[in-house]
């Protein structure tokens, strides 16, 4: 459905402006579904070749599954970016030409045609210049790869029982022979010491022993840093182009948006319904000797400066895309630190004051009302930033900047105070 909502608005727009026939919309919308479609079944097979290819590979140590999965990430990663990210999008689609009325259909066929995305681009383009018999082919194309991969899906489901089976079967502890057994206590907390220490311990050993949560991180830090390349991607192009002029301003204010938009992800899914999936674990917390404002402030001591470090450090690398002064890379980490703190602390106290008790699903969680608050304001708040701090690039007004950092962090500790309060009163049962 996002695809659907991002294409409709495309369509009208389009409809609008090429007057795109409502037969040809149709036809369009059909192939955007179409994609979705192949996208779903790709993502399904992966999936089911994935488990397949672990299942057989359950005999190998945890370390050697994850050098061969990082070293089959590397090797789609350099081939993607040999073949999209070398290019050069002035050249591809003749923007110094300004001769051309539009760019030659020819190269830009020629660099993304290995995308099935290109399909529906060729469809739409065809139906607007009435090309009947290139519509067609593309079409034809898109459906010949769904009909494939719904082939092998189908072969591959073949599998699906006895994974599902296999998955649900226990695996049986390896253990030595009994005089070879070790009884020695392993202490808890390992490195760390007191409470704010387990509590640290613990919401790291739970991040780290739930695989879902630890491929949903890797996954949006990924994005992250595709979202990074891209600076690099354009800011190579543009820069070849001798295109300089209110470059800067804008590249280093869409930072401010980029990492409130991607500590959102991570805050929505590991800090806001932190205090929702304590649910299983009330009895450990209830019996143990720590205050209910205590594991409030503990978990922001742990989500907020792991946060923070992701964004300023992936904020440094963003800064050598442009030259800026000392004072202006200084307010824009400062900035950032900022921003992170005060959505860290919306997150996370929203999460105290609505505790969900029904579920432990973070998804779930995060799609309530209070997560879908917090998501509306950690974006708006976002935009509101990256827009201030375009201005501050573009007049150097320092002020502007401190009054909204002032209460950022005005606003940011008022709300962990009354959370912290309000997480005393808390029945976690």
């Amino acid at each position: 459905w996002p695809l659907i909502i991002i294409g409709l608005p495309m369509l009208f727009a389009i409809q609008t402006v090429f007057h795109l026939s409502i037969v040809g919309f149709v036809i369009t919308l059909c192939t955007i579904i179409l994609l979705v479609a192949f996208a779903v079944l790709v993502a399904v097979l992966c999936l089911l070749i994935i488990t397949k290819a672990l299942y057989h590979a359950r005999m190998l140590s945890r370390k050697t599954v994850v050098i061969l999965v990082l070293c089959v990430v590397t090797a789609l990663t350099y081939g993607v970016w040999s073949k999209v990210g070398r290019s050069n999008a002035i050249q591809l689609f003749h923007a110094a030409d300004t001769s051309l009325q539009v760019a030659r259909l020819q190269d830009i066929t020629a660099g993304f045609r290995i995308f099935p995305s290109h399909q529906v681009a060729l469809t739409l383009h065809a139906l607007i210049h009435h090309n009947a018999q290139l519509a067609v082919q593309s079409i034809t194309i898109l459906a010949t790869e769904t009909s494939i991969v719904f082939i092998l899906l189908w072969i591959c489901l073949a599998w699906y029982l006895g994974l599902w089976k296999a998955l649900q079967e226990s695996r049986p502890r390896i253990a030595g022979p009994p005089g070879k057994r070790s009884s020695r206590a392993h202490p808890f907390p390992r490195l760390l010491h007191g409470v704010i220490g387990s509590i640290f311990e613990k919401e790291a050993l739970m991040l780290y022993r739930n695989p879902t949560n630890a491929l949903w991180f890797c996954f949006v830090l990924l994005l992250w840093l595709i979202q990074t390349s891209l600076n690099f991607y354009i800011r190579r192009t543009v820069g070849a182009a001798g295109v300089h002029e209110g470059f800067p301003t804008a590249i280093e204010a869409f930072q401010i948006a980029a990492a409130v938009f991607f500590v959102t992800a991570f805050v929505l899914r590991f800090a806001f319904p932190s205090f929702s999936t304590e649910r299983k674990t009330a009895w450990v917390l209830a019996s143990a000797p720590i205050r209910m404002r205590t594991l409030f402030w503990s978990k922001l001591l742990f989500y907020g400066p792991v946060f923070t470090i992701l964004a300023v450090v992936l904020g440094i690398v963003n800064t050598t895309l442009v030259p800026i002064p000392v004072h202006a890379l200084i307010a824009f980490l400062s900035f950032i630190g900022v921003s992170v703190f005060a959505v860290t602390a919306l997150g996370l106290s929203l999460g105290a004051f609505f505790p969900n008790f029904e579920t432990d699903d973070p998804e779930a969680i995060s799609t309530s009302l209070p997560g879908l608050f917090f998501t509306i304001g950690a974006l708006g708040y976002g935009i509101a930033g990256a827009a201030l701090f375009n201005v501050f690039l573009k007049t150097d007004v320092m002020m502007p900047i401190i009054v909204f950092e002032l209460l950022s962090c005005v606003a940011a500790i008022m709300l962990l105070r009354s959370a912290a309060a309000a997480l005393e009163h808390v029945d976690f049962v």
